[in-house]
């Protein structure tokens, strides 16, 4: 044990391991030693080279596995190497075959393989590939023309005759061409020869006779016009009132809304069946009506205001609402709103996005479910400035962090408030936020529509939104209550545009599908640390797609766009 020791210390110390350093006078002796450094060889389809492992000794060493490289190791006088298989496409040498119309022949490429090799392609020479024996060349096809040498025949005004050609084809050749000596060539018992021309115009009225080419006459109507294949003259305006036919102009149409149709010639008025609009580049007229508008498709006059009460429609004005009553969907009712507060009676109603009314549809709005809810009151109104303020001044609630001028802007929205600011405020006035469920049929009714005053896409005629810039037009959001053509059917305001708004849910992408099946007052997800809560509405920077009632936003940190509605319990007297 101790002389084993030893030797690996002596053995570690030195590269050139000496056996008297360590107690020996022979060298180890060196196991398998191969040669020369660089000699090769092959184990199979592996390549391997003898390689210098230390001053004493050579060993084999795995190089090259050819197999990876789809060769195969292969050894000669000078050593070893991977090559390509040959997998000799043809056998025997000198074969030849055709490929299409190409002459090929077994030969060795450049690996030493044989594979075929293109010699000639036929068609260069005018010939085809033809194999014979094994053995392929290019002959000639003779498409043989004619079927006679020395026949002649007629070729127009050519005499031509039949003969062979250096391959021994038959083809027919040119020969005298007759009108040069004010002839014609004439057939007569399959002999060729130039003719004095007889003309014939027997049956024709017009245009050169079909044997000598001279004239048989000219057609004398203004609007007549020579047919050259049987010689007659035709009325090429016949039949018709207008456009240009074979060259000929028909006319032109005289009513002040009729068009021509060239494919027929017929003068046809436009307007004919059309009240209104402009076709074809004819004015059929306006609609006498103050409130129409015209169709233009089918050309009607629609009396936009028919069906309507109230407001704007198609830039029509169908007029105002008496007294309290407020127009919501061009109908004008009277809101269940007192003390600044609208009252939504009990029952269900389907929340989520409806397809059928709805194309803007997001993920998070599915399934579209049925809700049970209780008798409930919404503010009318988003919660101003003014009335902000006042919470502020009781010491209650904090200052929004930006846009905040109650003195100013009294009447607009109170904005930058967080989602806990917002629950103070709804908690000091004796309220609550309004769930997500509550806003959302507080702001649909029963009837499923897409916004808050049914389902005619969403502009400025409704709501404080993107259009025409932010806000309208007007750079920024507005005083409350100032587009009741947008109440909802229970006469709240601004629920689609102006500002979003705070609710008491949490929000989760997939809760929905908790209620897919319907239930009745639902709170939404638990609270966590880093929940966020959904907020309603849109805004006045949003777009058409983001007012809709049932579109949904996870954002709820205190922004220029995001202000406070509140609600309440309806407490019934026992």
């Amino acid at each position: 044990m101790v002389r084993l020791n030893r030797f690996k210390v002596c053995l570690a110390s030195t590269a050139l391991v000496m056996v008297a350093a360590c107690g020996r006078s022979d060298p180890l002796p060196c196991k398998d030693n191969c040669g020369s450094a660089g000699d090769t060889r092959c184990v199979g389809d592996l390549l391997q080279t003898c390689t210098l492992i230390d001053p004493r000794c050579h060993r084999w060493q795995d190089t090259t596995d050819c197999d990876q490289y789809n060769r195969v190791c292969q050894e000669n006088d000078n050593g070893a190497a991977c090559v390509k298989a040959c997998s000799n496409d043809c056998i025997p040498e000198g074969a030849s075959r055709c490929n299409g119309d190409v002459v090929q022949t077994c030969a060795h490429d450049e690996r030493g393989c044989l594979s075929w090799t293109d010699v000639t392609k036929c068609a260069d020479f005018g010939e085809t590939c033809e194999e014979v024996d094994g053995q392929a060349h290019c002959e000639v096809v003779c498409q043989n023309e004619c079927t006679e040498p020395g026949v002649t025949m007629c070729g127009g005004t050519y005499i031509l005759t039949c003969v062979r050609n250096y391959h021994g084809c038959l083809f027919w050749d040119y020969g005298m061409d007759c009108s040069e000596s004010g002839l014609v060539c004439k057939d007569e018992d399959g002999v060729a020869s130039c003719a004095p021309c007889i003309p014939d115009c027997s049956g024709r009225q017009c245009g050169p006779d079909p044997v000598c080419g001279t004239s048989c006459g000219v057609c004398h109507g203004p609007t007549e016009v020579c047919h050259a294949d049987d010689g007659a003259c035709v009325d090429a305006c016949a039949g018709k009132q207008c456009g240009n036919f074979e060259g000929v102009y028909c006319g032109s149409c005289q009513g002040p809304t009729e068009v021509c149709r060239q494919d027929t010639g017929i003068c046809e008025n436009v307007c004919s069946g059309r009240q209104c609009g402009t076709v074809e580049g004819k004015f059929c007229g306006d609609c006498p009506g103050a409130t129409e508008v015209c169709r233009e498709d089918s050309g009607t006059c629609e009396d936009v205001c028919q069906w309507r009460e109230c407001g704007v429609t198609e830039g029509i004005d169908c007029g105002s609402c008496p007294g309290e009553e407020i127009c919501s969907n061009g109908q004008c009712f009277t809101p269940v709103c007192e003390g600044g507060m609208c009252r939504v009676p009990a029952g269900t109603f389907w929340m989520g996005c409806n397809e059928e009314v709805d194309f803007f549809c997001e993920e998070d709005e599915y399934p579209y479910h049925e809700v049970n809810l209780d008798a409930f009151e919404i503010d009318m109104y988003e919660v101003t400035q003014a009335e902000y303020f006042l919470c502020y001044l009781d010491g209650v609630c904090q200052i929004p962090r930006c846009n905040f001028d109650p003195e100013m802007h009294k009447d607009k929205p109170v904005v930058c408030a967080f989602w806990d600011q917002a629950k103070t405020y709804c908690d000091w006035v004796g309220k609550r936020l309004c769930t997500e469920a509550e806003w959302e049929k507080a702001a649909r009714g029963t009837d499923g529509r897409r916004y808050p005053w049914g389902n005619d896409m969403a502009s400025c005629e409704y709501a404080v939104m993107f259009q025409g810039g932010v806000g309208c037009g007007t750079g920024g959001m507005w005083p409350v209550g100032l587009k009741p053509a947008g109440a909802s059917p229970y006469g709240v305001m601004d629920m689609a545009g102006n500002v979003r708004e705070h609710v008491k849910d949490v929000y989760s992408d997939d809760y929905y599908q908790e209620c897919s099946s319907g239930c009745s007052n639902p709170q939404g997800p638990p609270i966590t640390d880093l929940s966020n809560h959904v907020s309603k509405g849109g805004s006045f920077k949003s777009w058409a797609r983001e007012v809709r009632i049932s579109e949904r936003s996870d954002y709820d940190v205190g922004t220029e766009y995001i202000g406070i509605r509140c609600c309440s319990s309806i407490i019934i007297p026992p």
